[in-house]
């Protein structure tokens, strides 16, 4: 595989009000960077003001793209994962970045769902 193979999509998420009925907070514009490497392996990058969270997927099936991958798998699931490299550093603020990467997952997974050609309702 040669960097030309890899796929790179950028999306861009727009401010989010805060909603407190709908357990919203405040969000920062965030920056969605999905890469796929291969069908089966891909990364996503998420950047909010200055924070990111990624995560590498080296087995998501033999034909898997990678927005495909996170549009069936669960918000918790994805907002786990993004979390790991922080969960020793953060104990103090983890419910609040749990929530924080909730939402943004969400409104990705709303953002991806949205696009031309989209297969998933």
């Amino acid at each position: 595989m040669s960097e030309s193979d890899v796929t790179l999509r950028v999306l861009r998420l727009p401010t989010q009000q805060s909603d407190d009925q709908a357990g919203k907070m405040f969000l920062d514009p965030v920056t969605v960077f999905l890469e796929d490497f291969e069908p089966g392996r891909g990364q996503l990058t998420l950047v909010c003001w200055g924070r990111a969270w990624t995560h590498y997927w080296g087995a998501m099936g033999t034909r898997c793209r990678l927005r495909d991958f996170l549009l069936e798998a669960s918000t918790c699931y994805l907002a786990g994962k993004l979390m790991l490299p922080y969960d020793v550093m953060l104990k103090r603020s983890e419910s609040r970045e749990e929530r924080w990467l909730t939402q943004i997952v969400d409104a990705m997974k709303t953002a991806l769902r949205r696009e031309p050609g989209a297969q998933h309702d």
